[in-house]
């Protein structure tokens, strides 16, 4: 097509084409690049943050209860607003009593960087 200023038949060489698929390809690469390290940050915030809500519930039903529960009893008592798939409470009691005096925080799967491990310390460690 033809268009004023231009000479007939010029066209983009081959050279000039490479040029510009080569910066389009660096500037799609920054651009993967830096959203992968959002996407990390972004997991690691929210596998903090449902850490922080579980270890809460958990100290408010042992301040009104004197005890720690599962979480689909501090579910239940209105603590939590889901019951967490990304991390597990096993309660840990004192004596043969029924009621637990402490939890430990666990990760389910491989969702906060590493399989089942863990979580910080328990509240006898506190």
């Amino acid at each position: 097509m033809w268009m004023p200023g231009w000479r007939r038949g010029s066209h983009f060489n081959i050279v000039e084409f490479l040029v510009v698929v080569a910066i389009a390809a660096v500037l799609i690469g920054t651009i993967a690049y830096s959203t992968a390290g959002i996407s990390r940050e972004s997991q690691t915030s929210a596998c903090e943050a449902d850490t922080r809500s579980l270890r809460n519930a958990e100290e408010a039903n042992f301040a009104q209860l004197g005890a720690y529960e599962t979480q689909d009893e501090l579910f239940d008592h209105g603590l939590l607003s889901h019951v967490s798939t990304w991390h597990g409470v096993t309660l840990i009691p004192a004596d043969r009593s029924s009621h637990a005096n402490d939890y430990r925080i666990t990760v389910l799967g491989d969702r906060c960087g590493s399989d089942e491990h863990e979580v910080g310390e328990t509240a006898a460690d506190r």
